[in-house]
């Protein structure tokens, strides 16, 4: 018998000791989260290698956590903060729980700036709710209330921004906390300053940060208060002997950029602008605050019963002036910031440390915000719970404790169907994105773009491989959709029409057929060494302005005049009549006129007096593709002269054709790529991108791409490109780089519903550009001796000459000492002549100043009737004036006789 009761009292020891086991198993959980930081905002690395930008912060406290845990490199959250916070504490996908922007502290009011294109869809801009009843909201059971009903003391220290004021879950005590410091419906502080009472203004009662008057009082930064209260509260539980969650939720390093006086000057010592130095401060502060947690745990024994979770809840902003420097390069090499899903707007820093996580390691596993909800009731025994949301994240224990771990079948999944702020600039705001492997997808909704990457070896997502990776493409866009749909996701709609943006699969199919045309080109023999390191064209457009007033008139009008200027590239080169059949086929009923106005050895200078005869004389122009780097540097204009010239077309025909869509192209030919090669840029292409610039025309920077792909060893210019004539498979590069651009204009005109707009011209770079470039006839010419007017002038010597300069009025002296007059007005005044075998030497005087000297010989004249164009006097006073031209005896040591054959007079 007392064998018997002494086995029960053993039995009953034993079931008391594991219920205070299990009890004792419970461990501290602390979600240090902070607001804004990027990926780069610290001193410790979080890719392969230390970069520049690690090396400007001091956060000593992070390399402190990490040496106790493990980095995570491949983090993520939503790309601005209620979405990610809600993700949190519910463990949904954006894509299900709605809150697909950040909310407004006043209820009913959505945060959308208005756009001109898209329309967001109806989102849950009320945000989190318990229950249901109230409208725009989603309902779930949040982290906290879990963890409560596991006997856990919740605290909630900083920023909540999980609803609107006027909803129950704008206080966090509603959702599960215990204790609430300082959390309400605002996603930023009024002020971090103790002497501002930490609002920005006395009255502020709605971004004032409440309850920390005690604080403010000892003159104590906001960051260093919420630590303070934390600290106090996590000592007031000691008591309870319950397992706290932590929920550290700082404000910084959110704006407003208070300058932080404890670590400012450090920055601003090491050369920071004050701008940056209050945000290294801001992260600095934050820092200490982690320390300062870190050094309670060790004071009271319970560091190594504590989990902590380090993040950011989106990426580092990036926009300019809110930060320092250019904008969007604070958080390089990820590609652009806050409110984008570009990388530099998604990964975040993070960190885990806590019993059984291996130290200083690191996870290359890629996991999202979603995945926090279950991994830390994971990590507080729950492992099986109810909630009244379906949770789409997935617990991270399985790589916290195997850094070795790898799931490359995982999905992470982005949706942001809103316009965050008024930039309009592709990557920010209007997006969708996923991640399975090392493939991300981005489906840019405003741009109608589908954009792919490979992550693992192209973090700074400079590599679109939509073109050479079409199957992939069609693979992921499948995927997006798949995902997207079943998490119930709202999509915006056009403006114009009201209807619904296509799925990402229905976009593939639409730009199917491009994709098809536009296969990656090679060189024969080179398809794998090519495919390994494909440069796409798109990284060579610049978008100035909307080609909607051509892309009207193709697809609405059915009718489309567009021009071609250049030289001998665009007069006999194939991708002319490549993109001439593309345009056919991107618009098949539509009734095209296409105008080559190229002309061998012709540049800007030619080209602005040539313009009215050869293009704008044959009605109004739809799309203008204009060309002249190669000539304008091989014929020897100097810069004057380029800008001169260029903007004499731009400008004339823009006021011709205000409506008018310009393109200019820079060709290559073996000086740039050498330019190219050395890191400098082309003095011509300098020239005629300022003309660009200032009147907003488009540019295909073709001699840098060229350039480019051959250093990356796609092919060489001896055996594959050639000339600057290029080969077969030159013009091919040639015409997909330019029908990329297309695509992609004309699916950002497609998607705008703004009226076509004539353009306003800006003010001229320069007075004396040939902005009126016409020709005179030469009949015109007076006081004519010993010249022959030629009604159809033709070569007799058997030499070539080119075309339209043959068969054309010509006034001819093939002797010395011929004169004329020619009486005009204007500003400049010049001649277009054939330079032939016999090209002599002829003097000039403008309004009877000194006879000035030109030789006509040039170094092709050998053996060519060259177009030559020459300006006699392009600085005149706009008025009438009176040129005298005479011929020399004196001629070129090269030149067969003293001929002078002027086809036009070029007048300004």
């Amino acid at each position: 018998m007392l064998k018997i009761r002494y086995s029960l009292l053993i039995a009953l020891l034993s079931v008391i000791s594991m219920q205070a086991f299990s009890q004792q198993k419970k461990k501290n959980i602390i979600v240090f989260l902070v607001d804004d930081m990027g990926w780069q905002d610290t001193s410790v690395p979080f890719w392969s290698e230390s970069t520049p930008l690690n090396s400007i912060y001091r956060t000593p406290n992070m390399e402190r956590l990490a040496r106790r845990g493990m980095k995570f490199s491949n983090a993520y959250a939503n790309s601005v903060c209620t979405p990610t916070r809600v993700s949190l504490v519910t463990g949904m996908n954006v894509a299900r729980h709605g809150i697909t922007n950040w909310t407004n502290v006043k209820k009913n009011t959505p945060t959308d700036y208005p756009d001109s294109v898209l329309i967001p869809p109806v989102w849950n801009h009320n945000g989190l709710a318990l229950a249901k009843g109230i409208n725009n909201t989603i309902t779930a059971t949040p982290l906290p209330m879990l963890l409560k009903q596991a006997g856990y003391f919740n605290i909630h220290c900083g920023k909540a921004h999980f609803a609107p004021y006027g909803t129950p879950a704008s206080n966090p005590l509603t959702i599960g906390f215990d204790v609430n410091i300082a959390g309400t419906a605002a996603g930023h502080p009024g002020s971090f300053l103790a002497e501002d009472r930490y609002r920005n203004n006395p009255n502020d009662t709605t971004w004032g940060v409440r309850g920390l008057d005690k604080y403010a009082d000892q003159g104590l930064n906001l960051t260093e208060a919420l630590t303070r209260e934390a600290i106090a509260t996590l000592a007031s539980n000691r008591t309870n002997k319950k397992p706290f969650f932590l929920y550290m939720s700082h404000y910084a390093v959110h704006l407003p950029f208070s300058k932080d006086k404890r670590f400012y000057q450090h920055y601003i010592d090491k050369g920071l602008s004050d701008t940056e130095a209050r945000y290294a401060a801001l992260v600095e502060g934050m820092d200490k605050s982690l320390g300062d947690l870190m050094d309670y745990l060790e004071k009271e024994g319970i560091s190594d019963d504590t989990y902590i979770l380090f993040l950011s809840d989106n990426g580092g902003l990036t926009t300019t002036p809110n930060r320092g420097g250019l904008a969007h390069t604070q958080n390089l090499p990820l590609k652009m910031g806050k409110g984008s899903l570009y990388e530099g707007g998604i990964r975040i820093p993070m960190i885990a440390a806590g019993p059984g996580i291996t130290k200083a390691s690191t996870s290359n596993q890629y996991v999202g915000i979603d995945d926090v909800f279950p991994t830390v009731l994971e990590l507080a025994g729950l492992k099986k719970y109810e909630t009244i949301q379906q949770v789409d994240g997935k617990s991270i224990s399985p790589f916290l404790f195997d850094s070795n771990k790898k799931d490359n079948e995982k999905i992470l999944l982005w949706h942001y169907p809103n316009n965050w702020t008024t930039i309009n600039l592709k990557g920010i705001s209007w997006a969708s994105a996923i991640r399975k492997g090392n493939w991300k997808l981005i489906y840019f909704h405003k741009a109608a773009k589908l954009e792919l990457y490979d992550i693992q070896s192209d973090i700074g997502e400079k590599n679109d491989l939509s073109m050479l990776q079409a199957k992939k493409l069609k693979e992921m866009a499948g995927l997006l959709t798949t995902e997207l749909k079943k998490r119930g996701a709202v999509m915006p709609t056009y403006k114009k029409n009201g209807q619904q943006i296509p799925w990402p699969d229905e976009l593939y199919e639409q730009i199917a057929d491009s994709l098809r045309l536009q296969q990656v080109i090679q060189p024969h023999g080179k398809q794998n060494a090519a495919s390994n390191n494909f440069i796409p064209p798109s990284n060579y457009h610049i978008h100035r302005q909307s080609l909607q007033n051509s892309y009207n008139k193709f697809s609405q009008e059915k009718k489309g005049r567009v021009a071609f200027m250049g030289g001998s590239i665009t007069e006999g080169g194939a991708w002319r009549g490549k993109i001439e059949s593309y345009l056919k086929g991107r618009f098949p009923d539509t009734d095209f006129e296409f105008i080559n106005a190229g002309i061998s050895s012709t540049g800007s200078t030619p080209g602005a007096f040539r313009l009215e005869q050869d293009v704008l004389s044959k009605g109004p122009i739809d799309l203008f593709f204009e060309e002249a780097a190669v000539n304008d540097e091989v014929n020897g204009f100097d810069g004057k002269s380029q800008l001169r010239g260029m903007e004499g077309i731009i400008r004339h025909a823009l006021r011709r054709y205000p409506d008018m869509d310009v393109v200019m192209l820079h060709f290559v030919d073996p000086p740039k790529l050498e330019i190219y090669k050395n890191g400098g840029v082309p003095e011509v292409i300098v020239n005629h991108e300022r003309v660009a610039e200032q009147y907003k025309v488009n540019s295909i920077h073709l001699a840098r791409e060229i350039s480019d792909r051959i250093i990356a060893g796609e092919f060489n210019w001896k055996d594959d490109f050639k000339d600057l004539h290029p080969s077969p498979f030159g013009h091919e590069i040639y015409a997909r780089s330019i029908s990329t651009f297309l695509d992609n204009a004309f699916a950002m005109a497609a998607s705008d519903s703004q009226k076509p707009t004539a353009r306003k011209l800006p003010e001229a770079l320069d007075s004396f550009s040939y902005t009126s470039g016409q020709y005179l006839p030469v009949s015109q010419a007076r006081n004519v001796i010993n010249w022959n007017f030629i009604e159809k002038w033709s070569p007799k010597d058997g030499v070539s000459t080119r075309k339209r300069y043959v068969d054309v009025p010509a006034m001819v002296a093939e002797v010395s000492g011929a004169e004329m007059k020619l009486d005009f007005s204007g500003k400049a005044i010049g001649i277009c002549i054939t330079s032939g075998p016999d090209a002599g030497i002829i003097e000039y005087s403008i309004d009877g100043s000194a006879f000035k000297k030109a030789d006509l010989y040039t170094q092709w004249s050998g053996g060519l009737h060259l177009p030559w164009y020459i300006m006699l006097n392009d600085q005149l006073d706009d008025k009438k004036h009176t040129v005298t031209i005479r011929t020399l005896a004196e001629k070129n040591s090269k030149s067969k006789g003293n001929a002078c054959r002027i086809l036009h007079f070029l007048v300004n």
